[in-house]
């Protein structure tokens, strides 16, 4: 029996003559109101203002992921709908739980947590429903990648699920963040290095005079981090 949801896929892939991967929603019509919506899928906050937790979710909202794993524009529709169905109802719980008093909050709060994860692990699930098994695999590679950067690159491989992924002991994930964290102050040091030799290379390109009339017109190079006011300028 033919899957309906590839049926329409296969529909879609035809009309659009093999360019259903581009990730574009369709134009608005003159004069339609958007609301909000187009764009942002599953975007629901915690009673902390912050965001689901799900890496899965953050990633699915944004167009350059949704690109990269080849959404079809009916897939984009299907995820649309699931996520306005969805959204109300995490909000209207959200909404529940920060109208109780502080004390009933602080005694459901594990309740409530545990919750929020089911619903949003129920979501996912009806993602994978919409998504076929290559689209949910690059989905989930494309989330860890936002994390690593979000996170950084020994935390996100160290994190608690990683290491149950990996099979890392507490002590073992320890001390590959101590040896990452080496590892990254080591290749900074040589790229500031690296910077600094090619700036050498490129002003030897130049005459004596017109070398000190550039560093007069450059001026010392700003630094990464901003200073406190009133420290002095330049390195």
């Amino acid at each position: 029996m033919i899957n309906p949801q590839w049926l329409r896929i296969a529909v879609a892939s035809v009309v659009l003559n093999g360019l259903c991967f581009a990730v574009f929603a369709q134009e608005p019509k003159p004069g339609a109101k958007d609301n909000g919506k187009n764009g942002k899928l599953f975007e629901f906050k915690s009673p902390s203002g912050r965001g689901t937790g799900s890496g899965i979710l953050e990633a699915l909202r944004d167009k350059k992921v949704q690109e990269e794993i080849g959404l079809f524009p009916v897939q984009i529709q299907e995820l649309q709908t699931l996520s306005d169905q969805v959204s109300p109802e995490v909000q209207a719980a959200v909404q529940r739980f920060q109208s109780l008093s502080k004390a009933e909050r602080d005694a459901r709060k594990g309740d409530f947590q545990r919750d929020m994860a089911e619903r949003v692990r129920a979501v996912e699930r009806d993602i994978n429903g919409i998504l076929a098994p290559e689209q949910q695999e690059r989905l989930r590679q494309t989330a860890f990648q936002m994390r690593m950067k979000r996170d950084g690159t020994s935390m996100a491989l160290t994190s608690p699920e990683m290491m149950l992924e990996l099979g890392l002991t507490e002590a073992g994930a320890t001390r590959i963040r101590e040896q990452i964290s080496n590892i990254e102050a080591g290749y900074h040091d040589r790229i500031l290095d690296l910077q600094a030799a090619m700036h050498r290379e490129i002003l030897a390109q130049f005459t004596a005079a017109q070398q000190q009339k550039l560093k007069s017109l450059i001026g010392p190079m700003m630094q990464d981090q901003p200073k406190q006011p009133g420290a002095p300028k330049g390195p």
